[in-house]
């Protein structure tokens, strides 16, 4: 897949959360303006990734692609009603915070395995499976420690900034997410580094 049509794929990804959000939580028009600006700097971003950290690919992967099925997967746990407002987040009142749910598992779906493909800063693990699975499970474990610690006390904030329950929830997870796996990546390629064979590892950044 040419760098072109991933950069579309995650700008359309980025846009389709602010317009579900503005469908969805009832919020105004400067909801999908904001989403277009942020899907354009998303593919600029993406298409100029030569010039940035091989990290920053996983992190756009998981902000646009990832945030998507994570809407969608909120909108699946609430059986598609026709609004979120009001809507408990999937991750309040259960005992596993979330993550059994269709919002964590789309999520996950959405963004893991375009990551994986895509991302650069996984390039050179990708022959070494023991090390791709560690690094992706370290990725996918500060991620989800990262959205259900910012869902849990950060909601409010957000949802003030938001002017919105709903958005702010989503936005909090979303930010959330982007922390904890940005956290996560120094240990994780401390630690997969371990894993490749002495003498056969390549940076492909």
């Amino acid at each position: 897949m040419s760098v072109r049509v991933q950069s579309f794929a995650l700008a359309a990804a980025v846009f389709a959360q602010a317009a579900g959000l503005w469908w969805l939580a009832h919020l105004d028009a400067r909801a999908l303006l904001l989403g277009a600006f942020l899907s354009l700097a998303t593919a600029a971003a993406w298409q100029a990734r030569r010039y940035w950290s091989p990290h920053l690919d996983m992190l756009l992967v998981m902000g646009a692609l990832g945030g998507f099925g994570m809407l969608l997967g909120t909108w699946t746990d609430a059986r598609f009603t026709s609004s979120l407002v009001g809507v408990p987040c999937s991750m309040h009142g259960r005992a596993d915070g979330g993550l059994f749910t269709w919002m964590t598992g789309l999520m996950l779906l959405f963004a893991i395995p375009p990551g994986v493909a895509w991302s650069r800063c996984l390039l050179r693990y990708r022959p070494h499976r023991a090390a791709l699975a560690a690094a992706v499970a370290l990725d996918t474990a500060g991620m989800l420690a990262g959205m259900i610690a910012f869902g849990l006390w950060f909601a409010d904030p957000f949802s003030l900034l938001a002017a919105s329950a709903t958005a702010g929830m989503h936005l909090a997870m979303l930010t959330g997410m982007l922390a904890g796996m940005a956290a996560a990546m120094p240990l994780r390629d401390r630690i997969a580094d371990h894993l490749v064979p002495a003498g056969t590892l390549s940076d492909a950044s």
